[in-house]
């Protein structure tokens, strides 16, 4: 993959490609405005339907962080073409700008993506991760 502006971008479309139809309408729900064709969305169209700088989607997704001997497993609450927030117990040696490797399954189980991200932020129930590299 290409290194961008928004390394996530490419993740989150091709993840979205991977869901089938129920999966992608129940991931694009929360926008104001339905597209037409929800599998053939294009990512300039999330962006107008949900009027955010940097478009979260609701997605099922386990997340397998690692930052060397330490390894969590948790739940993708959203994910947009800069980050994620990654659903976890947050582990005590984990912190802002750490930087940890991500492996993302989808709930269908068939597609497995990876990603680096930086930590942006911890909060009680998990962390938000900020992509610097996805594939």
């Amino acid at each position: 993959m290409s290194k961008s502006s928004n390394p996530g971008e490419k993740l989150v479309m091709s993840m979205l490609q991977c869901m089938d139809r129920y999966s992608v309408e129940q991931a694009i729900s929360s926008t104001p405005l339905r597209p037409k064709n929800p599998l053939n969305i294009t990512f300039s169209e999330i962006s107008s339907l949900n009027q955010r700088q940097h478009d979260r989607l609701s997605m099922g997704a386990q997340v397998n962080l690692n930052k060397g001997e330490i390894y969590i497993i948790g739940d993708c609450k959203d994910i947009s073409a800069s980050g994620m927030f990654l659903a976890c117990y947050p582990d005590e040696n984990i912190f802002v700008n750490d930087t940890v490797h991500l492996i993302i399954k989808l709930e269908t189980g068939e597609q497995v993506f990876r990603a680096k991200a930086r930590v942006a932020r911890q909060e009680r129930n998990g962390y938000a991760l900020k992509f610097i590299t996805a594939s």
